[in-house]
């Protein structure tokens, strides 16, 4: 069984750079890239499927083909369906989040949202943060 942390991100150089800087602080044995709401949900449901422990599933809001809010929903009724405890997510934000993304964390449960550091998505601060937000979660 690995430890995976699926990342979806509308921007393509977000997701690798987020996904180089979690891979490289050893947070997961594996970090995998998702292109789109639908692949992450996919993704997350095949490694349920596997036996996989998803520790961390990282989002933006603006996903193509499944925005990022009805995409954790949908992990969520993945979890349901697997009868498995549910991953930490964390929306991971250019911006502030609004009262309607607090909302779906609350609903959501073992949740949170980080800010990206000003420098970019993979810039150090942002992902300490993140970093930080995912083991919050997890504990």
């Amino acid at each position: 069984m690995a430890s995976v942390i699926l990342v979806a991100d509308g921007d393509a150089s977000a997701v690798s750079a987020v996904v180089e800087a979690l891979a490289g602080r050893g947070v997961a044995d594996r970090v995998e890239a998702c292109e789109s709401g639908r692949a992450l949900v996919a993704a997350f449901a095949r490694a349920l499927h596997q036996a996989d422990e998803v520790v961390g599933v990282v989002l933006d809001t603006k996903l193509p083909i499944g925005g990022g809010r009805s995409s954790a929903l949908a992990v969520r009724a993945v979890e349901k369906a697997f009868e498995t405890p549910p991953a930490p997510i964390v929306f991971y934000l250019e911006g502030k989040a609004d009262s309607n993304l607090d909302k779906i964390i609350a609903y959501l449960g073992c949740g949170a949202h980080c800010q990206r550091d000003a420098a970019g998505p993979g810039a150090a601060d942002g992902i300490d943060a993140l970093v930080e937000r995912l083991e919050e979660l997890r504990t």
